[in-house]
């Protein structure tokens, strides 16, 4: 309403009636309720601004992952020795992993949860693209259930998801046209833990392979990862196909 100097105030009004029929007054309230408006305004502002300031932290934060990367790529053409080939291989690899989280955060509502689902998603099927060789074909099937996570543990699950995947796509795809490679991706909610599996067909796991006896800085970062996220995670060998199986607690809103 305006007010007699012309500003302007929000009122809250009600009005009541006595419990008695035959009493016929009216009792009105009204209650100034400018301020908390205003204040409620000023609350949704400064939210709005949060919001903003942090779509363009993810946005920078991704780019400079992404220029970082690019450095990595251009390095490696001057590489000749092949283990140091091979380890800026995997550090290109992993900081995807953790550029593809922003991505995600940057397209979604959310910027402070990671839909898992979708997260997976996207790095297998940009990964898949960078090692396919064009000659045999590879195959992705999913099963996952919609799962939203904090960025910490939603990026320890997408490198647990790299680490394992860019090893079934180096150790499985080969130069025979007659063999598809299939890798599959399942995530369950079961009860109070997440239960993720990465299955692919591709070559064997070595007779004396082992989770906790290995020299591998990718098996190590995985089983620390795991145990991070309160944790376990196992692996099995079924005729042609290998699982390994990681199993986390649901904590707080994930859903």
């Amino acid at each position: 309403m305006k007010t007699f100097r012309g500003g302007e105030k929000d009122l809250y009004t009600k009005i009541a009636f006595p419990q008695d029929p035959s009493d016929h007054r009216q009792i009105v309230i009204v209650i100034d309720i400018t301020e908390r408006k205003n204040f409620i305004n000023s609350l949704n502002a400064m939210l709005e601004m949060k919001e903003l300031l942090m779509r363009e932290l993810q946005h920078r934060t991704k780019n400079t992952i992404t220029l970082i990367s690019s450095i990595i790529n251009l390095e490696s053409r001057h590489v000749r020795d092949e283990d140091t080939l091979s380890s800026l291989d995997s550090i290109r690899d992993r900081l995807s992993a953790i550029g593809q989280v922003y991505q995600s955060l940057y397209r979604q509502e959310s910027i402070e949860r990671v839909e898992l689902k979708q997260y997976l998603n996207d790095i297998a099927e940009s990964f898949i693209d960078i090692y396919k060789n064009g000659k045999q074909e590879v195959v992705f099937q999913t099963d996952m259930d919609d799962v939203e996570l904090d960025i910490k543990r939603g990026t320890s699950f997408g490198l647990i998801a790299t680490e394992l995947l860019t090893n079934s796509l180096k150790h499985g795809i080969s130069d025979k046209k007659d063999r598809t490679l299939i890798i599959r991706f399942s995530l369950k909610k079961a009860g109070n833990r997440l239960v993720f599996t990465i299955s692919d067909n591709g070559l064997p796991l070595p007779e004396d392979f082992s989770m906790t006896r290995t020299d591998s800085f990718g098996i190590n970062m995985i089983s620390y990862l795991v145990l991070d996220l309160d944790g376990e995670i196992s692996w099995s060998q079924e005729e042609v196909w290998k699982h390994f199986r990681s199993e986390e607690r649901r904590v707080g809103k994930e859903c």
